[in-house]
């Protein structure tokens, strides 16, 4: 048997997934619908928005960060993926070393200045494939941790003297 055919032969017995094989539906595509209950689910303040092109969003409160969920891709109500947004107001100027730092030392999310000096920090989840709702609830914690983390990157603490 060829490595490709092996491969092949692996994944569809299922002998590939580590624990469990009990992996419940897979969502390929979310609705709003489907989002509103999630975040009610996870009992997250949110208010409903919309993007610049007028696709679903929704502002959220992470902890003490600002968060934005937009749902892309979407064929009417069904899109295919979701993007979390945080900004960040820095007192001062930011140094582009310090986003790289960030950049190049964390998975998951990317950090990056726009031209009014205020950092973003954002995180995609491609449905593709299929995905579970676990996926997606663990997709917001994730960010949720990394955004407090990424705060404290933005702002290191004061030198002793």
């Amino acid at each position: 048997m060829t490595g490709l055919a092996l491969l092949l032969s692996t994944l569809t017995t299922g002998s590939a997934l580590a624990g469990s094989t009990e992996v419940g539906t897979l969502y390929t595509a979310i609705t709003s619908s489907d989002v509103q209950a999630l975040l009610d689910s996870m009992m997250l303040t949110n208010t409903r928005a919309f993007n610049g092109e007028g696709g679903p969003a929704w502002q959220l409160t992470l902890g003490d960060t600002e968060t934005v969920l937009f749902l892309d891709d979407c064929d009417g109500d069904r899109c295919g993926s979701v993007q979390l947004w945080a900004g960040f107001q820095p007192t001062g100027p930011v140094d582009l070393g310090t986003l790289n730092a960030w950049n190049r030392d964390h998975r998951f999310t990317r950090a990056y200045v726009v031209d009014s000096g205020v950092v973003h920090l954002e995180s995609d989840l491609d449905l593709a494939g299929g995905v579970s709702i676990k996926a997606v609830v663990e997709h917001l914690r994730l960010f949720r941790a990394s955004a407090l983390a990424f705060h404290q990157h933005l702002t290191p603490e004061p030198a002793a003297p």
